[in-house]
């Protein structure tokens, strides 16, 4: 499958487009290899990154300013770990067809999927904070 920016299939027409983005530099090469065989094997027309909240409670303000849960009962919040896994999308990349994309005008649409990685790799330079943050992580995992 011919994507775009690679030497394979130059000159042929691009069957997949992958939009790394910059702001995420915690993703690894195997990342992407295990969302290229995601998306083959979920069959999507666009695919993101994603990782997962295993013990993610949400709350949000109203226009009152009370606050109300988002994503769970308080009167059945229940133990951590009966709780169903929920997934963030986390920004590192997108995969989508170049079809899709001219259909919709939107990277996002037609059978979307979903590639897992690690929690760690969901983390974001947007300011200072989150490259100080970024630095440590990879001196943690990804330093050899």
């Amino acid at each position: 499958m011919p994507c775009a920016g690679s030497d394979r299939g130059a000159g042929q027409p691009v069957d997949l487009v992958c939009a790394l983005q910059a702001t995420s530099p915690l993703r690894e090469p195997a990342d992407l290899e295990r969302a290229l065989d995601d998306f083959s094997r979920q069959d999507c027309d666009s695919l993101f990154s994603a990782s997962p909240l295993e013990d993610f409670l949400i709350w949000e303000r109203t226009p009152d300013g009370s606050v109300r849960p988002v994503n769970y009962d308080p009167a059945a919040r229940g133990r951590r770990r009966e709780r169903e896994v929920q997934f963030v999308e986390n920004g590192s990349f997108y995969m989508f067809r170049p079809d899709m994309l001219r259909s919709t005008q939107n990277r996002m649409g037609g059978r979307i999927g979903m590639s897992v990685m690690e929690f760690w790799k969901a983390f974001e330079v947007d300011d200072e904070q989150g490259l100080e943050m970024c630095a440590a992580l990879m001196l943690r995992f990804l330093a050899p």
